[in-house]
């Protein structure tokens, strides 16, 4: 991991911290990059987070476009870095 991005807050953690002292702020992420996280996971994770926050939560999703990024980051077992809708 970059020394830069060593002090960065997990989003979801820091959503909810800040929703946890406001009743009316939306929390939420830019962009999650998905093939970075196993898909039940992340699903129950931001449902969870949801219910927590009452409503409160905007999340942005994409698959990413930095290829080096991707291929370091790929988890065990995926057959490819690229969306499936990309896939030749």
């Amino acid at each position: 991991m970059e020394r830069r991005f060593r002090k960065t807050f997990d989003p979801f953690v820091a959503a909810q911290a800040a929703a946890a002292v406001t009743e009316r702020l939306r929390v939420g992420s830019a962009i999650s990059l998905l093939a970075q996280h196993e898909p039940i996971a992340m699903a129950k994770r931001l449902a969870s987070l949801d219910r927590l926050v009452d409503g409160r939560l905007d999340v942005g999703v994409g698959a990413g476009w930095i290829e080096d990024e991707m291929r370091r980051r790929r988890r065990p077992g995926t057959a490819s870095t690229r969306p499936a809708a990309t896939r030749g």
